[in-house]
C-alpha cells in the first residue's frame, strides 16, 4: 500500500510540473502577443523596450512558476523537473498555441476597444467645440 501512495505522489508531481511548463508556454504566448502589439510589426524594436519587457516577463514567470514547483516538487529542481517543464512547454506549443494566440489577440482587441472609443469621442467633442468657437469668433469679427 505504501508503494502505491509513493507512485501516486510521483505521478501527481509529474502532472503538476508538466502543467507548469504548459502554463509557462501560455504566459510566453501572451507576452509575445502583447509585445507584438506594443512595439508593432515594423521591425524597429527598441533595445530598451525589449530588455525591460523581457526582464518583466521572466520576473513574472518566476513569480508564477515558483509556487507551482514548490507545490509539485518541494523545489527539488532535478534534471527531470527541467525536462518535464520543457516537455510541458513543447506540448503547449504543439497542441494549444494555435488556439490561444487568436484568443489572446481577441482579448487584446476587446481591452483596447474601449480606450479607442473614448479617444474617438474626445476627438469628436474637441472638433465640435472648435467648430462652435470658430463660428462664434467669426460672427464677432464680422459684426465689428
Amino acid at each position: 500500500m505504501e508503494n502505491i501512495d509513493h507512485a501516486n505522489i510521483q505521478f501527481s508531481s509529474i502532472f503538476i510540473v508538466l502543467m507548469a511548463g504548459m502554463m509557462l508556454g501560455a504566459f510566453f504566448d501572451l507576452y509575445r502577443v502583447f509585445r507584438g502589439k506594443i512595439i508593432g510589426k515594423n521591425g524597429r524594436r527598441r533595445k530598451i523596450v525589449n530588455f525591460c519587457g523581457d526582464l518583466c516577463f521572466w520576473g513574472l514567470a518566476l513569480i508564477l512558476i515558483t509556487p507551482v514547483l514548490f507545490w509539485g516538487t518541494w523545489l527539488e529542481l532535478r534534471f527531470y523537473v527541467w525536462l518535464l517543464i520543457l516537455g510541458g512547454f513543447g506540448l503547449y506549443y504543439w497542441i494549444f498555441s494555435p488556439v490561444f494566440i487568436p484568443f489572446f489577440l481577441h482579448c487584446w482587441r476587446m481591452v483596447t476597444w474601449i480606450p479607442k472609443k473614448i479617444r474617438l469621442a474626445v476627438w469628436r467633442l474637441r472638433l465640435f467645440l472648435k467648430k462652435i468657437s470658430w463660428r462664434c469668433f467669426s460672427r464677432v469679427t464680422k459684426s465689428k
